[in-house]
């Protein structure tokens, strides 16, 4: 799964389970690694296409990002196949 891929999973998790409209920050996802340049663009695409939203902390130089819930159908389709194992297990 890529970058982008498992990005957009972890978010869709954290909205499952934490609800809409709530942020986490970006390092501090299992996918993160420090310095990862991947990692690093595949957020600042997710923030350009809007299908997540950033909210930065200058100071700590972190983003708070959550999924753009006016784009979950977008969302879904690029993570259909982990979606349909997950709901047919």
């Amino acid at each position: 799964m890529s970058i982008r891929k498992r990005i957009l999973k972890e978010f869709y998790v954290f909205y499952e389970e934490k609800g809409p409209n709530n942020y986490a920050l970006a390092d501090t996802l299992r996918c993160f690694t420090p310095k990862n340049e991947l990692f690093l663009s595949a957020i600042t695409q997710l923030l350009r296409e809007k299908l997540v939203l950033g909210i930065g902390t200058p100071n700590e130089k972190r983003v708070a990002v959550a999924l753009n819930l006016g784009m979950i159908d977008e969302i879904e389709k690029a993570i259909r196949d982990w979606i349909r194992i997950l709901n047919f297990g």
